[in-house]
């Protein structure tokens, strides 16, 4: 009778501890199987779940803690998820590509949601965001297509492409959020309201491009820089707009086509304002301009319909070429300042083109009508009339033409041509002169641009020069010691050479870098290069830039570059350093097999330094051919 009990107590110690070794989530490895498919767990990690075929609803066992990288990747048969609340974390990846999953519950601990974990979940359209997440990984939920609400609310950053692609998601809550980075939103085409605490400091690139029906943002007063792009082609964006002094940058296209946008303030830490920055804002009525600004770039209010009249402190330097075109309402330009025109720079380089994927414009004019400009208030001059008028100190504007009285560096005057107002070459005959002590005449007909300019009081001479080219820049005008010399431009896509590297013309303004004459090991494709007293920005580097090249150890590419051609860097094996200094290319503007076999002598040797604020540069480098070896920091 005791043998028999023995036996009973040792059968029951056996069975038990199998039950305990097999359902023990704390085992090395086990494998747990239930009604909705088999999870294999180490640790108290979920490593790999594998459908059975018995159900669609997965319940994941209670204690587990964190669910691995790829545990669920792909898998296509399952149509909700229950998180038990022992989880505080999401691996890398964990669900991506589950394109039926429909339904995320539970998780009430969960603290962490790891780099793409739901990425590719197309119909996932319910998930309980718990008030505990502290963060979400690059492209956590990119590609949610029927995602409708999300609450982020304890987050201190969206992370790049978070909710990129989301055209259902209609609402968010971002909470204490001081960071949105890189295409965090961009494509949310239904997004209507972001709410939040207001402590946003940083708007990356694109971050909300596309929103067409964003109408709403709650931003705070402690934004610092707006990236380029950020808000473009939202179509509704209309309150919670609020540009303080606190800010240092607005990007290029930030605003462009947020037709909702109806009066704006650029404050004195501003010094520039962008390209297109507010690129057909066809509400915008009111811009107020504080004293600083320096600078206004190309087409940055073109298209602004509504747009009256715009007050241009004394600070402005610089108008870029048609940064007022096509305002269709614009009647008052008024400049402040003892003489601020006459230090003003109308700019008649075209617009570089493609930048911003949409048409492109090569406008010469910064003003495209006419308009009336008032000078301190008491002095109206025309641009864009068939008259003379004189602005300020030796400052003029004759028949669409605009033209500067300067002094050269041997002290003595020049009579510079500075832009075409209205693009033409202005109207048959007429004078131009000043009333600040030296008189200048000029007349213009279509056969010959003539020239009057003083010998003494009361003595002229006369100089005809035929088919002087619009574009000409007319340097040596000088009343006591006369000569004239024009600089031609360069036609587009011809070949100059700088310093040690030949470019191609792309536009008025931009270069392609093409080739690398030079015999040192380092080779630096620059920001800008300047020909001829203008300057070029180098945004492009061709096909075969620099294929083949076995003695460079050394490469920086330049903050202004765009696009990176096809081969570009192919077979550098000898390269040691590329510094990337741009944050403007894409993977689509990168051509194949740009990095492929660069450093391929030794490919550890080879480190890549990329911006911080460009992560995303990993991943893109290495699919353009980088090997996986090469350092990237």
């Amino acid at each position: 009778m005791k043998k028999g009990k023995n036996l009973i107590f040792l059968l029951v110690v056996i069975v038990g501890s199998f039950v305990f070794f097999h359902f023990n989530v704390n085992a090395e490895e086990t494998e747990i199987y239930t009604d909705c498919g088999n999870f294999i767990v180490e640790n108290e990690v979920l490593k790999k779940y594998v459908w059975t075929g018995d159900t669609n609803d997965v319940v994941i066992p209670d204690g587990i803690k964190k669910i691995d990288e790829r545990a669920f990747h792909m898998q296509q048969d399952i149509y909700s998820v229950y998180i038990p609340d022992s989880v505080t974390e999401i691996g890398e990846f964990s669900f991506c590509s589950c394109d039926k999953l429909e339904k995320i519950t539970g998780g009430e601990n969960l603290i962490n949601i790891g780099e793409g974990a739901f990425l590719g979940c197309h119909e996932l359209k319910s998930f309980d965001f718990s008030r505990k997440i502290a963060s979400i990984g690059e492209r956590a939920f990119q590609y949610c297509w029927e995602l409708e609400e999300a609450d982020i609310s304890g987050v201190d950053e969206i992370p790049q492409a978070a909710f990129s692609g989301c055209k259902s998601l209609k609402k968010i809550n971002i909470g204490k959020a001081k960071r949105i980075e890189v295409e965090a939103l961009s494509g949310c085409e239904s997004l209507e309201v972001v709410e939040g605490n207001g402590q946003i400091e940083y708007i990356g690139n694109r971050a909300f491009a596309s929103c067409k029906n964003l109408r709403k943002i709650e931003l705070g007063n402690n934004v610092i820089e707006i990236g380029d792009n950020a808000f473009d082609q939202d179509t509704k964006l209309k309150e919670g707009i609020v540009i303080t002094d606190k800010i240092k940058k607005i990007g290029e296209c930030a605003f462009r086509k947020c037709s909702g946008l109806e009066k704006i303030t650029i404050p004195s830490s501003i010094k520039s304002i962008g390209k297109e920055t507010f690129f057909k804002c066809s509400s915008l009525r009111e811009v107020n301009i504080e004293e600083g600004l320096q600078e206004i770039e190309a087409l940055a209010f073109y298209g602004c319909n509504n747009l009256r009249e715009i007050k241009i402190p004394k600070s402005i330097k610089e108008l870029h070429a048609g940064c007022f075109g096509e305002c269709d309402r614009l009647a008052n330009i008024y400049f402040y300042g003892d003489c601020p025109i006459s230090n003003l720079k109308f700019a008649y380089e075209a617009h570089d083109d493609g930048r911003c994927d949409e048409e492109l414009f090569y406008y010469e004019d910064v003003f495209s009508k006419k308009v009336k400009v008032i000078v301190n208030d008491d002095k109206t001059v025309s641009i864009g009339s068939d008259r003379v008028s004189s602005v300020g100190n030796r400052y003029y504007i004759y028949d669409n033409c605009a033209f500067q009285v300067v002094k050269n560096e041997n002290n003595k005057y020049e009579f510079k041509h500075v832009s075409w107002v209205n693009g033409t070459d202005g109207k048959e005959n007429g004078d131009i002169s000043s009333d600040y002590g030296e008189w200048w005449l000029m007349s213009v007909n279509s056969g010959a641009r003539k020239a009057y300019y003083p010998l003494g009081k009361k003595r002229w001479s006369k100089q005809n020069r035929k088919n002087i080219a619009s574009h000409a820049i007319w340097k040596s005008w000088n009343p006591y010691n006369y000569h004239e010399k024009v600089d031609k431009v360069p036609a587009i896509n011809n070949v100059v050479k700088y310093k040690d590297a030949y470019y191609r013309i792309i536009s008025n303004n931009a270069v392609a870098y093409k080739s690398f004459k030079g015999k040192g090991r380092s080779v630096v494709i620059p920001d800008k290069i300047k020909i001829k007293n203008r300057y070029y920005k180098v945004t492009v580097i061709l096909d075969y830039a620099l294929k083949n090249n076995k003695k460079i150890q050394n490469i920086t590419i330049g903050k202004n570059i765009k696009k990176i051609g096809r081969e570009a860097f192919y077979n550098c094996k000898r390269l040691k350093k590329i510094t990337v200094k741009t944050n403007a290319i894409l993977q689509k503007t990168i051509g194949k097999n740009a990095f492929k076999k660069a450093g391929a002598s030794n490919y550890k040797k080879l480190i890549v330094k990329v911006p911080k604020k460009k992560k995303i540069y990993k991943i893109i480098f290495r699919k353009k051919g980088l090997n996986k070896k090469v350092q990237i920091k």
